[in-house]
């Protein structure tokens, strides 16, 4: 996978927390091209954040879960033990992921620091995500 971002070859999972504007969905779809990944439509969105379980990803894709509302730990936890399983979500993630970080098996990117710099026509800075 591209854009500077460096990937643990176990890597099963990939969240994606930030507020709006950082970049969250264009990353996932930099990363998973809608073309040869499942992604989630707003009612299976919906649903998982309701603790309905996730569907298993076809073979050799992902599930991409784009702008997940606010979700309990018990369903945070379910979403990181599914593999190939990629969330976007503007909300905290209710549960750490160091459990998950530490087996290799999930990446988090999370805001990173606006440059000085301001942005194209003198505007805020933009804002970046980072590995977290």
């Amino acid at each position: 996978m591209g854009g500077g971002i460096e990937y643990g070859y176990r890597m099963e999972s990939l969240l994606v927390t930030a507020g709006a504007g950082y970049g969250k969905t264009a990353t996932l779809r930099r990363l998973f091209p809608p073309a040869g990944h499942q992604w989630a439509s707003p009612d299976l969105v919906r649903q998982v954040a309701s603790g309905r379980p996730l569907p298993e990803p076809a073979p050799g894709r992902w599930l991409v879960i784009d702008d997940l509302p606010s979700v309990d730990a018990e369903v945070a936890a379910a979403i990181l033990e599914t593999p190939r399983v990629a969330v976007a979500t503007r909300y905290p993630w209710p549960v750490p992921t160091a459990r998950w970080r530490g087996r290799g098996v999930l990446e988090v990117l999370g805001p990173d620091e606006p440059r000085a710099e301001p942005g194209p026509g003198g505007g805020d800075p933009p804002r970046r995500l980072r590995p977290a």
